[in-house]
């Protein structure tokens, strides 16, 4: 009989039994089984399937006999209880015959979503790790069970096995689809999930970089803003000290253009403020400004550079016109000297260094065009009134008729510092000799002799202020004593700056301890950068040390003395400046 049919038979052949419509060829012993034994039997039969083995009439026989011991109402109940526990087996045999099939159809979803998953993650600049390992637990897991559900379902056919065992298997089944099922669901939304966090990363991230960022560009804007305010404060140290940056100067206000830096200064702050986003661009003008305010003294000594041959080339050409002669047009005057007493002042103050440097180069080449013209005017003049220009050089100076006191206070000082350095008794007048002779090898008109008079009688004057232990000391000087006597040229700059008349030389005594190859002092100017009246007493001075006899040495000759300058040429001194000394000492 089918397995099929099962159902059918159990409740109808039962009762027909019961009623006596049926035959049995079971003993009497047989029908004394208890009616519960019989179900359980029949039971027992259905589980393991040996219902479709045995012979029909064995069934009825128990139908028969339970039917009799209890009752068609209680049989009817333990059938329909053996007739649902068969179709469940039924069903779970079916089930999971297809289950397999679904799984991989499954696993063939589950790979496409992670190969989808795979390619946003590329995409990605952050990875959502807590999404991420439950993707790969949860596949994981399912790797895990699939071989041993698939071995444990063939090993035996399904028609063999018992419905607790299908049920058990059908529930593993069902557990492993659930939780494809729900790792595909994990995929459909990863992706989103994962765009969305990687967003969220970024803007963090990001936010922390600019958090960063504006803590880097504070640190840095204080560190550049105090910089430059030790810069200005520098420049303000060496204008209270040494006044050597507009020194000499009559256009140049250190003032005004400490005005404009700490204005300037304050604008760029407040931009900061406002746009703090800008930090670059803050940085970008502190730094330039910082450069504006370290260079100023650099450019302040080409302007005074301009200046002094600029007023030179007016006084002369006012001498010219004194005499009744013109060669410079006026309107050419009056275009330069607002260039050079207006616009240049400006661009220096406000670091436009480019359009300065135009500016005094235009100046220069002004210049350099009238001067030889003014020169040569001034020489016929001179040719036939002779004195004439020298008349004039003294009434256009203002305080020239002090010329003569001066020389007198003047060579008072020089007695002075005689007296207090016994080594170098007349070393100022030695020195002053030997550069006019120089000068004149190199044709210096007469009223810059006198200056260059001045200025070398006055070169040491500073040594007043240095220590008398010091000036007369015959061993070697120490460090400190050495930075001492470099000091005697901004002493000497200082005593001489409050007579106006003489402001024109200042450059020359404040620079005639530089070197042409930039390693002396004070200011380690180089080659043309020097003063040409400063370079003039360099050599003087040089000549006249090596010459006068010391306590540690004796003097040397006025040859070898002479042959020792000439080493020096394009080292320590001016080329051109030791070529007219070799002449003169020479003649």
């Amino acid at each position: 009989m089918s397995k099929q049919k099962i159902e059918f038979v159990l409740a109808d052949r039962v009762e027909d039994r019961i009623s006596g419509n049926g035959r049995s060829k079971k003993t009497s012993t047989e029908y004394s089984k208890d009616p519960e034994d019989i179900i359980g039997e029949a039971h027992q039969m259905v589980e393991y399937h040996a219902v479709s083995e045995k012979p029909m009439q064995e069934l009825r026989d128990m139908e028969t006999e339970a039917g009799m011991k209890a009752g068609i109402a209680g049989v009817k109940g333990k059938m329909n209880d053996l007739a649902n526990s068969y179709k469940e087996w039924r069903d779970y045999r079916h089930d999971i015959s297809t289950y397999p099939a679904q799984v991989e159809a499954n696993m063939l979803q589950i790979q496409d979503g992670l190969s989808d998953y795979r390619l946003t993650l590329a995409g990605l600049d952050h990875k959502a790790t807590h999404i991420d390992v439950e993707v790969w637990a949860r596949y994981d897991r399912i790797l895990a069970q699939l071989p041993d559900l698939k071995q444990k379902t063939s090993k035996r056919p399904l028609v063999l096995r018992s419905r607790s065992w299908l049920e058990e298997v059908w529930l593993a089944w069902r557990n492993l689809i659930q939780q494809q099922d729900e790792l595909l669901d994990l995929l459909s939304r990863a992706p989103q999930a994962l765009i969305f966090y990687d967003k969220m990363r970024t803007i963090r991230t990001q936010h922390k970089v600019e958090r960063i960022q504006r803590a880097e560009d504070a640190r840095e804007i204080a560190q550049a803003r105090k910089s430059l305010e030790e810069a200005i404060s520098k420049i303000d140290e060496m204008a209270s000290i040494k006044d050597e940056i507009t020194h000499g100067s009559e256009i140049l206000r250190l003032e005004e253009a400490r005005s404009y830096w700490n204005q300037k200064l304050e604008e760029i702050l407040k931009v900061d403020r406002i746009d703090g986003g800008n930090a670059q661009g803050v940085l970008s003008n502190i730094y330039w400004l910082g450069e504006v305010v370290r260079d100023a003294p650099v450019m302040a000594r080409g302007v005074r550079s301009i200046e002094d041959k600029f007023n030179k080339l007016v006084a002369a050409h006012d001498m010219l016109v004194s005499f009744g002669r013109s060669v410079i047009p006026q309107s050419e005057i009056a275009r330069t000297t607002v260039m050079m007493f207006k616009e240049v002042p400006k661009l220096w103050a406000s670091g436009d260094f480019d359009e300065l440097d135009r500016m005094l180069q235009s100046l220069e080449n002004f210049i350099t065009y009238y001067e030889t013209k003014v020169d040569t005017e001034l020489a016929i003049a001179e040719r036939k009134r002779p004195g004439l220009t020298r008349a004039l050089a003294l009434n256009v100076d203002v305080e020239s008729d002090l010329l003569p006191q001066l020389l007198g206070f003047v060579r008072s000082l020089v007695n002075a510092v005689d007296a207090r350095d016994r080594f170098m008794r007349g070393h100022s007048e030695k020195v002053t000799q030997v550069a006019l002779k120089i000068a004149r090898k190199m044709d210096w008109r007469e009223s810059d002799l006198e200056q260059l008079e001045m200025a070398g009688l006055l070169h040491d004057v500073g040594k007043l202020s240095v220590p008398e232990a010091i000036l007369t000391k015959s061993a070697p000087l120490t460090p400190h004593e050495w930075s001492i006597i470099q000091m005697h040229p901004y002493y000497s700059a200082q005593i001489v700056k409050p007579v106006t008349s003489l402001s024109g030389v200042i450059p020359w005594i404040y620079h005639h301890q530089e070197r042409w190859d930039g390693k002396g002092y004070p200011d380690r100017l180089s080659k043309s950068d020097i003063p040409l009246g400063a370079s003039i007493i360099s050599v003087s001075e040089a000549y006249t040390a090596m010459t006068t006899g010391m306590p540690q040495r004796d003097a040397l000759s006025k040859e070898v003395a002479i042959e020792k300058i000439k080493d020096e040429d394009g080292g320590q001194f001016n080329p051109e400046v030791v070529e007219a000394f070799v002449d003169a000492m020479q003649a």
